[in-house]
């Protein structure tokens, strides 16, 4: 029985699309476990896998310090500071005790340990992009994005240097390149019309498509929001980067919009302030525990940041949306969104009751249009997860072929 380990850091979107593909790998006869941040162990024990923890105690909005002055153009730098190289000598040795016997590694292209341990241990990386991000990154190495974040990434790269050398790898150029030059696979899980014809010559890279992650929720069970929502009603789900920065603004905004075009207005949030939660109207609703996904089939009009699971949720539901993305890979899939189907775009630095009510509004008059192409782009989804995990394990066989050979 092979045994894979799977790493991951960073939010909900990217630990549920690897529990799907470790659920899938699980179905085939491998034995998996999880390697991740410590406030995911239950999530991970409450689906059967064998859970270590990596990097320090803080869950993902911690390890963040999440702040609105993080919707700058500097976020990049200071997530990949943030999420991958302030505890990598923590995070590495950590992955290399959880990898002691795995036969292969598999990891979202942003977990910056994951190729250093299978590189240590010699044994297969497979590496997944969740999200357009972590094939931006690849792409634009050597060019003039690249250079702009040339103080950043040098020291990406003295810190990598130390490493390797402290570990006795072998010495590279430029180490932070070889987060994706190394890999022995990269699966593209993510949905297939997010990508552009330069994505997919990215060497090494396999679209497979979105791995959602089997629903074990019980049915919505709340009778007064289903009773609430109408085809005048948009739901808000920001992700948990409002939630961290500043939901009462994204929220009052949000509802102030809806009021100017006389809709009504459900937000979501895991991290709703007590007022936010007390507040209540004949108009708008709050709820802090109920998924995107639970809702976006009972509204008219759905606002979103654009993160892929989010997005998948919202295609597999279709009907006007329009983005307000906040960072990382979220700019981009709102701008491939707004070039496949028109549905407008805000940055989330300009996001207000006005930016809100006007997109709003072109969403309801390209209502039927926006829907129909939505549809079209849902109809091209397939079962990432399942096609990854027979991936994983066919990249593991054929290296086990060429060590035997």
């Amino acid at each position: 029985m092979p045994r894979v380990l799977i790493a991951t850091t960073g939010s909900l979107g990217d630990l549920n699309p690897m529990l799907a593909i470790g659920d899938h790998l699980r179905a085939l006869g491998a034995d998996v476990d999880f390697a991740t941040y410590p406030c995911y162990e239950r999530a991970c024990h409450e689906n059967g896998f064998r859970f270590f923890a990596i990097g320090g105690s803080g869950d993902y909005v911690h390890t963040l310090r999440l702040t609105r002055d993080m919707l700058d153009e500097q976020s990049f730098d200071v997530f990949v500071d943030r999420v991958n190289f302030d505890q990598l000598d923590l995070s590495y040795q950590q992955l290399l005790e959880a990898a002691a016997g795995a036969d292969i590694i598999v990891a979202p292209s942003h977990v910056a340990p994951a190729h250093l341990v299978a590189e240590k241990l010699g044994i297969p990386y497979v590496a997944c992009a969740l999200c357009l991000i972590h094939l931006k990154s690849t792409a634009t190495i050597g060019t003039e994005e690249y250079k702009r974040l040339s103080a950043s990434a040098a020291r990406w790269h003295s810190v990598l240097r130390k490493l390797r050398e402290s570990q006795g790898l072998s010495r590279k150029v430029l180490p932070f390149a070889s987060l994706l030059s190394g890999v022995t696979l990269l699966l593209g899980v993510l949905p297939p019309y997010l990508l552009s014809p330069a994505d997919l010559r990215i060497p090494s890279l396999e679209v497979t498509g979105y791995a959602a992650f089997p629903r074990t929720r019980k049915t919505l069970r709340d009778d007064v929001l289903s009773s609430f929502c109408d085809e005048r009603t948009v739901a808000f789900s920001f992700g948990s980067f409002a939630d961290a920065c500043d939901p009462a603004h994204f929220f009052t905004e949000s509802l102030a919009a809806c009021r100017m075009l006389g809709l009504k207005c459900v937000y979501l949030s895991k991290r709703a302030t007590p007022a936010m939660l007390e507040a209540s109207g004949p108009d708008f609703m709050v709820r802090e525990d109920v998924a995107p996904a639970d809702v976006f089939p009972l509204v008219g009009i759905t606002a979103h940041h654009g993160g892929t699971g989010t997005l998948v949720a919202a295609c597999d539901h279709p009907k006007p949306m329009i983005i307000v993305p906040f960072f990382l890979d979220q700019p981009l899939h709102a701008a491939r969104m707004n070039a496949l189907t028109g549905c407008p775009q805000i940055s989330a630095r300009d996001y207000d009751r006005h930016s809100a009510a006007e997109a709003l509004k072109l969403a309801l008059q390209h209502g039927h249009s926006m829907t129909e192409k939505i549809r079209g782009l849902a109809a091209q989804q397939s079962d990432g997860a399942e096609r990854s995990a027979h991936r994983i394990l066919s990249t593991l066989a054929g290296a086990r072929r060429l060590t035997l050979g």
